[in-house]
């Protein structure tokens, strides 16, 4: 009698996982179906933007040639410039996040804490409009593995919506440590808290949603692309959050990034516990 309660645990405990897993894998097939619409979309507005971008480039050619190198408005220009290369990133990461097999990033060794600072240059103007201070604490830490201009896509996200976050003056705190993968491999935790209104725990498993927002005027897609840029070197983001007290969200990256070979061994490993496979 005792081994069959103890073979019926388990039996139980093996159908809660796959239960789980099935949960898991449709909650992923219902993202990539809105990824789809996605791609539609991004591949139709791609290139509308991409033309004023270039004249915008042009203009900036010929208003640096008259100026002159040495400028003293050329930081000013050098900005602009980089903003334009920015805009063109964002959409040609928007169609790798929709179609993501279909690109392979170039990769290399970052210096988290010089990636933070710089993006802080950024967004700086920004969070001092809102009058938002940033704390921020450097660790000892060994590079990460990936693309600059996502890592910082991926800051700057973080920073404005803990900034929107806020409704008055406030601070942001940005600190970096070590991390260890659960497979023993060395990484980087980047981790963005604020002070600002928190969220309720339904808002909080929803908010990697594509198109999921609750602002106004979101669109939903920059915590979802975020995710999806740390997931795809091996890496993640994550959240914690009190109602009424901020929010924390941490970016883990790898030192060395493996890439995301999408669902196949979750799939795989679905079926073989359904008994299809």
């Amino acid at each position: 009698m005792e081994l069959r309660t103890q073979s019926l645990k388990q039996k139980t405990l093996e159908l809660e996982k796959h239960i789980e897993l099935l949960n898991a894998t449709r909650a992923e097939l219902f993202t990539k179906e809105k990824l789809a619409v996605l791609g539609e979309l991004t591949a139709g507005i791609a290139h509308e933007i991409n033309n004023p971008a270039a004249v915008i480039l042009g203009h900036i050619d010929l208003l640096q040639a008259e100026l002159g190198e040495n400028s003293c408005v050329q930081s000013e220009i050098d900005t602009v410039i980089e903003q334009v290369y920015r805009i063109r990133a964002i959409i040609n990461n928007l169609l790798q996040y929709s179609r993501p097999g279909q690109v392979i990033d170039q990769l290399q060794p970052l210096d988290i804490n010089a990636v933070v600072q710089d993006t802080l240059a950024l967004v700086r103007y920004a969070l001092d409009k809102k009058g938002i201070r940033v704390e921020r604490h450097y660790g000892e830490i060994t590079s990460a593995e990936g693309n600059r201009q996502q890592v910082q896509q991926v800051l700057v996200n973080l920073i404005l919506n803990a900034a929107n976050a806020m409704t008055s003056q406030g601070s942001i705190w940005i600190t970096t440590a070590p991390w260890i993968t659960e497979d023993g491999e060395e990484g980087v935790q980047i981790q963005v808290r604020d002070e600002g209104s928190g969220m309720i725990e339904a808002v909080r498993q929803r908010i990697f949603e594509p198109f999921y927002t609750t602002r106004e005027n979101g669109n939903g897609l920059g915590l979802s692309i975020s995710r999806s840029l740390a997931q795809r070197y091996g890496g993640n983001i994550t959240v914690e959050s009190e109602l009424g007290k901020g929010s924390l969200f941490t970016v883990y990256l790898r030192h060395k990034a493996r890439l995301n070979q999408e669902d196949e061994e979750t799939m795989r490993q679905l079926l073989s516990g359904l008994g299809v496979a």
